[in-house]
């Protein structure tokens, strides 16, 4: 309509997009013009950039502008409007001048209030950006406080959901997406949180599983050393009796412990993996729900996994603890000689320790078990960190268990080998290059070359004749003494002792040497000490 006899217009100010006035008018390259948002975001939620009214095609989308000249005569003309407006009587008008009636319908996402010929047209018009009263799909969108305007934008830069007239007052320059676009956003990083947290469950439902697991092993441990035990020492009748109740206590005391260590962490992971499970929930549920200023709001708080124990490097300890009861036999076996070799078995026994492989140590070459019970040499390289810890020449891997005080027992079954090393090494051997294995560079240990020639490192080599080719090999270590000594298992022969100082902790040494074409192809495995 004309406005007093003016020759503007309504129709030359109003967004083809969202059919109201110009706010920031922007032209693009074609010729027409839009708001800045509504172009923006037109553009946002086509795959295509192309214009609204010509349908002509950008294959770049194109860096507009706001148009200031004619921003500054479209405020203009709103003020005329305004103050027109203001003459009318107190009941609001429709919004769009070519009606002039009094409105039927609002906008529910920008309170406009509209006539029934506008009602019409917003049904027929694809672009048009208003949702009439009435309409359920948009009844709960939230209003903004301040302009009381559908908060139907989100900005990025800020990162608060807006209505239209905050980004015009507040984040004109800002980088400004529908709420919409925002949460498809969002709903990607809640499924990557969503698998966070379900990964989280799974590894500590992995770790319940091992330690259950173990507390099974310690059971089965406790059950065939006390039988072994208790036949031995029922055969030195009274002599060892008081042994033999303080070897159960000691073991049912650890066993005990362990149970109750195995509860308290079982426990932990139960709670954290129920506080998990409600994460988990929320997010599904947070991913179900349709309000999407709702959800922006909240993810932030769900992203971050709560604060849980890192169980990577925890296990149970199941250690029986029995140095103390193996010095005391010790006693016994020399105050007893008639029983001088059974003791001996039962001192090599209650001082056995539990020896695993270091993987951190081993050389690329070498394939270590699940249970890190047996090595043997493979036939390529393997992918793993070069670390100083790492042998990076020579095939093979320490133990675990780091040796520095006490008297230490463990065997290895060598069967079926044509080569290998076994004896212990300080903890700061050189790792790297060539290394000569001497006591003086800090190795002990027995080798086998070639099947039948068995020697110990020494300075100059000492060869050792075998009568009985042994399938395994006891090491026993008395760090105070500075002995290491070896034995023929199977034919309970004593073969060497090293003597030396020991000023630093030693570690057990295993090589499997190279396969040799699978001539050496069988592993090294340290086996339970068993009683006979």
């Amino acid at each position: 309509m004309s406005l007093n006899g003016s020759f503007l217009t309504e129709e030359q100010f109003t967004c083809s997009i969202c059919l109201d006035v110009f706010t920031n008018p922007s032209s693009i390259p074609c010729g027409h013009t839009f708001c800045m948002a509504c172009i923006t975001r037109y553009w946002d939620g086509s795959q295509v950039c192309q214009c609204p009214l010509c349908k002509k095609t950008f294959q770049k989308r194109p860096d507009i502008q706001i148009n200031r000249t004619l921003r500054e005569i479209t405020d203009q003309f709103k003020s005329i409007t305004k103050n027109e407006a203001a003459k009318t009587s107190g009941q609001r008008r429709c919004s769009s001048d070519r009606h002039n009636s009094i409105p039927g319908v609002s906008c529910l996402c920008c309170k406009t209030c509209f006539c029934k010929t506008d009602e019409m047209m917003s049904y027929s018009n694809s672009r048009r950006r208003f949702t009439l009263s009435g309409a359920a799909s948009s009844k709960n969108i939230p209003l903004c406080e301040i302009h009381n305007r559908g908060i139907l934008l989100y900005c990025k830069s800020d990162q608060v959901c807006i209505c239209p007239e905050c980004e015009i007052e507040d984040h004109n320059d800002h980088d400004t997406v529908t709420v919409e676009a925002e949460w498809m956003e969002t709903k990607m990083l809640l499924r990557d949180s969503e698998q966070d947290i379900q990964d989280m469950i799974s590894e500590r439902r992995r770790k319940m599983e091992q330690i259950r697991e173990s507390v099974t092993e310690l059971e089965m441990a406790v059950e065939r050393e006390t039988s072994g035990t208790v036949c031995l020492f029922s055969a030195l009748a009274s002599a060892i009796e008081r042994s033999q109740a303080e070897l159960i206590e000691v073991m049912d005391n650890s066993r005990r412990s362990a149970e109750h260590q195995a509860d308290a962490m079982i426990h932990q992971l139960e709670k954290e993996i129920e506080e998990l499970q409600r994460r988990e929930a929320a997010l599904a549920e947070l991913a179900q729900s349709e309000d999407h200023v709702h959800c922006v709001k909240t993810f932030p708080s769900l992203s971050t996994p709560p604060v849980t124990k890192n169980w990577t490097g925890v296990s149970l300890n199941t250690d029986l603890n029995l140095e103390d009861l193996a010095k005391s036999l010790y006693q016994l076996k020399v105050s007893h000689p008639f029983v001088i070799i059974n003791a001996s078995v039962i001192w090599m026994l209650i001082i056995t320790v539990n020896v695993t492989l270091d993987s951190n140590t081993a050389h690329p070459r070498l394939v270590l078990s699940e249970d890190l019970k047996s090595v043997w040499c493979g036939d390529r390289h393997h992918h793993v960190p070069d670390t100083p810890e790492r042998f990076d020449r020579v095939v093979c891997v320490l133990g675990r268990e780091a040796i520095s005080h006490g008297k230490h027992y463990w065997e290895v079954e060598v069967n079926g080998k044509t080569d290998w090393d076994l004896g212990v090494a300080r903890q700061s051997v050189n790792r790297k290059g060539k290394i000569d294995y001497t006591p003086n560079n800090g190795f002990w240990f027995l080798s086998l070359r070639d099947k039948h020639k068995y020697a110990f490192r020494s300075e100059p080599c000492t060869d050792v004749e075998m009568n009985l080719r042994p399938h395994k090999i006891g090491i026993f270590v008395d760090y105070e003494k500075g002995e290491v000594s070896f034995y023929n298992v199977d034919a309970k022969v004593h073969i060497y002792t090293f003597h030396d100082i020991f000023t630093e902790n030693l570690f057990p040494f295993f090589s499997p040497c190279t396969n040799k074409s699978g001539k050496n192809e069988m592993p090294l495995i340290i086996t339970p000490v068993q009683m006979e």
